[in-house]
């Protein structure tokens, strides 16, 4: 029979280094006045060690009394006593640290090079990120990028900071980051910023390494203009300026044009005011499309908390980066206007909403979810899937709370054409424009999440949509293709040319059966193939749009022929050029048609669409 008793040795090893008896090895950590000795056994240390057991040989060790000495100025006091703790009994206790002592601790854990330890230190921070990063990002990334060891941490990081850039960007300490690890960030292409906010900050980061330079260009001597252009130079080509609007290019872009190489301005300056002209430069690709919604309540952490109640999953099953719904924001009371009047003309008929208050003199959120539509039929609606909502601290996702409708569903949304947005048949949630304030009275849902009585100090609905975009064609009267735009990275284009050929007889058909249209019109679904649903549209001149979409809800048909008509004023903002050719077989290259095109994939429910005959 075996007996083991490991956990007895581990204790008798953590006392013998506490007590330090018979310790033949003296560590002197830290430097200056915060040197400080350590006691140990170079048995131990050798045994659970290649480090030490290389600095105890005869070639490196020191020795003075019969004791080692061992001096490591660059580690301080307690990253040594956590590292020792660790090979004496294989223990650590991250919990106390703040994140820069727990970088501190991994650069002297790889120089100890005690590969276990550095694993769990790394997994650690992996773990809790997200306040490690709001807490020290500049530190952290810096300390990270300089040991090319931490690679999986490092991966994680830059992910992370390119998923939220907020981290780094709306850093008090940004302007102290480092030139190569700016310029690594914005050379990526999964950088979720719009280009302006870009440009925006990397003259704030130029400027402020120049304390004594003017923020005013128009003040800069040739001396100024030289220095900064020598600061901006490497980052110029990294700016995507073709993803600037013509607004703040004039406005933002092109007061710095003394710091700019000169070709770049004019290039600029004609793909802004003449669009259809031909540049012989390469237009640099756009980064990966931003989930946007203008809501000045939420961000986009948020959303996908809502996309993953929306499908009946956990807060976390989606992040920022795989939101699979478009957002586009409805209705804003200090706006559209405080009243039941404005909140239902914006928003009624419109299909599923979300709506979000922030209550006053508070950072509490509260709202709900309605996948129905709004509507002034002072009636109850029915369903299971809708929920309503309350973020304790809109600034702390883990205080989110969500009531699902309970055997009370019938009465799960509430309309009236007196009222704001009402959940339940109580009310659970009631939003009121009266100066009696709102109120919940929980009836129709699980879970108490709202408080009883409450002021919101603003609110808004937004629409939400899941319209996916895989392709978009554009083909001439003669069926000539004029532009085909591939956003999938999953299919080649070739499919796509495919899709827009066979429609061509789809539509023909359709057309065809029904006679000559004199008027645009919109055509719906032409047909269905694998996971991919293909709309069509044919303008009074026989121009045909061909959308594919990828889905994972009914699309409504108001939704598409938004999307349509949003294609259709690109056309037409193409075809009014003077130049263009409307009876030609040329392919569309104009760099703005294009650009619009672009705008329309990453963001295809923007926009209202008039559906009145």
């Amino acid at each position: 029979m075996t007996f083991e008793s490991p956990q007895e040795v581990i204790n008798d090893l953590e006392k013998l280094l506490i007590n330090d008896d018979d310790y033949d090895v003296i560590i002197y950590a830290g430097e200056n006045e915060n040197v400080k000795e350590i006691y140990a056994h170079s048995n131990i240390l050798r045994t659970r060690s290649q480090y030490f057991r290389t600095a105890f040989s005869n070639k490196w060790a020191e020795k003075k009394n019969g004791k080692y000495i061992f001096k490591k100025p660059n580690i301080s006091h307690n990253s040594f006593k956590i590292i020792l703790r660790f090979i004496y009994c294989g223990k650590v206790d991250l919990t106390k640290l703040q994140g820069p002592d727990i970088i501190k601790l991994l650069i002297a854990t790889d120089e100890i090079n005690i590969p276990t330890l550095i694993h769990y230190i790394q997994e650690y921070l992996i773990k809790h990120q997200d306040k490690f990063l709001q807490q020290s990002p500049i530190e952290i990334l810096e300390s990270v990028y300089q040991h090319e060891t931490f690679t999986e941490l490092w991966n994680v990081c830059l992910e992370k900071i390119c998923m939220e850039p907020d981290i780094i960007f709306k850093s008090d300490k940004f302007i102290g980051l480092k030139a190569p690890l700016l310029e690594l960030l914005l050379k990526r292409d999964d950088l979720l910023l719009d280009e302006i906010i870009v440009w925006d900050n990397l003259v704030k980061w130029c400027l402020a390494q120049h304390t004594n330079i003017s923020e005013d260009p128009t003040q800069w001597n040739k001396e100024t203009v030289t220095t900064m252009e020598r600061t901006i130079h490497r980052f110029v080509p990294l700016i995507r300026f073709n993803h600037i609007s013509s607004e703040d290019f004039i406005l933002k872009v092109y007061p710095f044009k003394k710091i700019i190489p000169k070709d770049l301005i004019n290039n600029m300056l004609i793909f802004n005011m003449a669009p259809n002209k031909q540049l012989n430069v390469n237009m640099q690709s756009p980064r990966k499309p931003k989930f946007t919604c203008d809501s000045v309540i939420i961000e986009r952490q948020h959303f996908a908390i809502f996309s993953g109640w929306i499908e009946k999953k956990n807060d976390s099953y989606y992040n920022v980066r795989n939101i699979p719904y478009n957002f586009d924001l409805l209705y804003r009371a200090s706006r559209d206007g405080n009243t039941a009047v404005a909140f239902h003309s914006k928003c009624d008929n419109k299909g599923a909403t979300i709506v979000v208050a922030k209550i006053q003199n508070s950072e509490q959120i509260i709202g709900g979810y309605n996948p129905l539509f709004w509507d002034q039929s002072n009636s109850s609606k029915s369903t299971y899937d809708s929920f309503i909502f309350s973020f304790t601290n809109r600034n702390n996702l883990q205080t989110a709370k969500v009531g699902q409708p309970s055997i009370s569903h019938v009465h799960a949304i509430y309309c009236h054409q007196n009222y704001g947005p009402t959940f339940g048949g109580g009310h659970d949630l009631h939003i009121s424009y009266n100066n009696n304030g709102s109120y919940s009275n929980p009836h129709s849902y699980t879970n108490s999440v709202i408080p009883n009585h409450f002021y919101f100090a603003t609110c808004c609905l937004i629409e939400m949509s899941n319209i996916k975009i895989q392709s978009i064609a554009i083909i001439g009267k003669q069926n000539n293709p004029l532009y085909i735009k591939n956003f999938s990275a999953s299919h080649p284009d070739l499919k796509y040319h495919y899709i827009a050929h066979t429609s061509c007889d789809v539509i023909e058909e359709r057309v065809g059966t029904a006679g000559p249209e004199a008027a645009d019109t919109y055509l719906g679904l032409l047909y269905a193939m694998e996971d991919l649903d293909v709309y069509g549209y044919m303008t009074n001149t026989r121009v045909k749009f061909v959308v594919v979409l990828s889905v994972t809800n009914a699309i409504r048909n108001t939704e598409m022929k938004n999307l349509f008509k949003r294609i259709h004023n690109a056309y037409i903002n193409q075809v009014c050029n003077p130049f263009y050719n409307l009876d030609g077989k040329k392919s569309i290259v104009s760099k703005r048609f294009v650009a619009a095109i672009d705008a329309i994939g990453a963001t295809p429910s923007d926009g209202d669409y008039d559906d009145s005959p």
